[in-house]
């Protein structure tokens, strides 16, 4: 999909004004095929680019789209609207559409819909925008079951993706609202406690997952953030406890665990989520003795792409770490790991439980295990001094496409495997002791 021009932040504001942006801890980027655009999304959610269409999809019915509409110079936004809705119905002739709101100007539209999807009654919220200096006018759309619509949180998620929209690889997320230095240290805390209790580490989108959910309605008097007090303490607790407690803590936390999964709603997003991470932890994406589980996979890829990202980019952290990056990464380690020798493999698929204690050293840990955390990171890669990116002059422009997306793609990328990993293993188990309950636990490597 091309976009002849993209439409900027400030997007029919006025139309979604009563709408809060959210804190960026739950969003994700996506770069277009071409690579002529990019967008941040929902984290975990997928996206499907065809012709003129993305699909962002949540997998439990949640939908955004994006649509390139045919342009006429002589045509409001409401009036390209009504034409892709007229299209639609043909194929859907429950489609309706009300509520709609206007520019003065012709340049945006707004309308709530409401169709049935495979039986199933549908909700949803549209903006159609006119650009008459790029001769484009676009669709965007978020949809889901009827029951339960939640208006304020779709409108929430349509304009961060509008406002997202960025040239090349230049989107940022969201920055208007953030958290607390107390509130982030309960979610930290909370999405250590729950993977320590799964004994696995979760991948960094479903980590980013769990905090957009954790946090949707914060911030009121009735902060439920206070709720979640405990998670620190508790937290705490866990990183500092000896082998034989440690064990049975991590044997009673996975107890509740399994217990919540059993009781709650399975169409509820985090449920589905450590659902898929607890089958994951058994799934096989390469064969072999021993096999490439998903889980160690994934965890592999992220470390490897944390670790060249801070070879560009010194201060970068977990959050700006690219999935587009770790697909890559994690279908060249699959495509390999016939090549691997079995003591190779054993120690990649300890790597889950390294990445997750670096990952929480990263974020829970006083400076000095931050420090020792990143350092030990960046130990895992090389970039040769040829590919070391130059120092940035003043004034010069940091979006996409720069410099360190060139260095990315002419990195010529050596496997995490033999005395680099074994030394990093050795050094992240020694130094933190609870590192075991992910090599021991009910899910453990």
């Amino acid at each position: 999909m091309k976009m002849k021009r993209l439409v900027g932040p400030l997007l029919c504001l006025t139309l979604l004004s009563a709408v809060a942006v959210a804190h960026a801890d739950g969003w994700q980027k996506y770069v277009s095929e071409d690579g002529s655009f990019s967008l941040h999304h929902p984290a975990g959610w997928q996206v499907t680019e065809e012709a003129s269409v993305i699909a962002i999809e949540a997998g439990d019915g949640r939908q955004i789209s994006i649509i390139a509409l045919p342009y006429d110079s002589q045509k409001s936004a409401q009036e390209h609207a009504h034409q892709m809705i007229s299209l639609l119905a043909a194929g859907n002739p429950g489609l309706s559409a009300s509520n709609w709101r206007t520019e003065d100007d012709g340049s945006a539209a707004y309308a709530e819909v409401s169709f049935t999807d495979g039986g199933i009654p549908q909700a949803g919220d549209i903006v159609v925008v006119k650009d008459a200096d790029a001769g484009q006018a676009l669709w965007f759309s978020y949809s889901a079951p009827a029951a339960g619509y939640d208006r304020p949180a779709a409108l929430e998620v349509l304009q961060v993706v509008m406002g997202s929209l960025a040239p090349g690889r230049g989107s940022q997320p969201p920055t208007g609202a953030t958290l607390s230095p107390e509130a982030q240290e309960i979610v930290n805390s909370f999405i250590f406690v729950l993977e320590f209790s799964l004994g696995q580490p979760l991948s960094v989108e479903s980590e980013q997952l769990v905090a957009r959910e954790l946090t949707r309605d914060w911030g009121g008097a009735d902060d439920p953030a206070q709720d979640l007090a405990m998670y620190v303490p508790l937290a705490q607790q866990v990183m500092s406890l000896d082998q034989e407690p440690l064990a049975e803590l991590q044997r009673d936390l996975h107890g509740v665990l399994i217990e919540w999964l059993n009781e709650s709603d399975p169409n509820d997003p985090v449920v589905g989520m450590v659902r898929e991470r607890i089958a994951a932890g058994e799934q096989i994406v390469a064969a072999g003795q021993p096999a490439l589980t998903a889980v160690a996979a994934q965890a592999y890829a992220e470390l490897t792409a944390l670790s060249e990202l801070l070879h560009r980019e010194p201060q970068a952290g977990i959050g700006d770490i690219e999935a587009d990056v770790v697909a890559e990464i994690r279908g060249q380690l699959t495509d390999a790991w016939g090549g691997f020798s079995d003591e190779d493999r054993r120690d990649v698929l300890t790597l889950p439980g390294v990445w997750g204690v670096l990952r929480h050293a990263l974020l829970l840990g006083p400076q000095e295990q931050q420090e020792q955390a990143r350092t030990i990171i960046v130990g895992l890669t090389t970039v040769p001094a040829a590919e070391t990116p130059p120092a940035p002059q003043t004034g010069a422009a940091t979006a996409g496409g720069g410099a360190g997306d060139d260095i990315r793609d002419q990195m010529t990328r050596s496997f995490l495997v033999g005395e680099t990993l074994r030394m990093a293993q050795q050094h992240t188990f020694n130094t933190w002791r609870w590192s075991m309950g992910y090599c021991r636990g009910p899910m453990g490597f």
